[in-house]
């Protein structure tokens, strides 16, 4: 039987360091290669994540579209993660709270209050604080529906359905003028989406 070992704060604080380094890395060269407009149009695919945590899931997979913990797919999506699937490290804050000696200040003097011995006084207050480990997310494309659970759509966009027949042409006439000065293109590529 396996037995996880928690990891001390040393540990947690090495694998981030680490993590941040390799991210140091790749944003270097991405910027000696001329890859920055690359760079900030795939930022855009993560909207709920920082500039940082964007080029991490990019770094390690650069076709992911949707990423989300284990736990989110599971329970808000009801999407399994596939067996065997590897997933992609960020940097996860993690809030916390602890108690500490602050001194206490008198209101109208600003100055610390002194005791009858000239010691200054002081009160537990709690402090919140932020630190950091890392954390793994999971591709849209790494997960299935759960057999028998809702199906939770994943996005506003729906494929086109119909034939247009003889007004396609006027339709991409008004896609065309509305991108202005975008330019539109229609051909194939491997994804899962339906367009970008």
């Amino acid at each position: 039987m396996y037995h996880y070992k928690r990891k001390t704060a040393d540990e947690r604080h090495a694998e981030v360091q680490d993590l941040s380094r390799q991210l140091e890395e790749e944003l270097l060269d991405k910027l000696r290669s001329g890859d920055v407009a690359e760079v900030l149009q795939n930022m855009d695919k993560f909207h709920d994540y920082s500039w940082k945590n964007t080029m991490l899931i990019l770094m390690q997979k650069p076709d992911a579209t949707m990423v989300a913990s284990y736990g989110t797919w599971n329970k808000d999506f009801n999407r399994q993660v596939d067996a065997g699937q590897k997933g992609i490290k960020i940097i996860c804050p993690v809030k916390y709270e602890r108690t500490v000696d602050q001194p206490v200040i008198d209101p109208d003097t600003r100055m610390p209050v002194l005791d009858e011995n000239g010691n200054q006084q002081t009160e537990k207050q709690k402090v919140r604080s932020i630190s950091y480990k890392v954390g793994y997310v999971f591709d849209v494309s790494q997960t299935h529906q759960i057999e028998g659970k809702e199906v939770i759509p994943l996005s506003l966009a729906k494929p086109l359905n119909g034939d247009l027949g003889d007004r396609y042409e006027d339709l991409m006439t008004a896609v065309r003028e509305a991108a202005d000065p975008v330019p539109i293109e229609i051909k194939e590529f491997p994804s899962e989406a339906n367009g970008y």
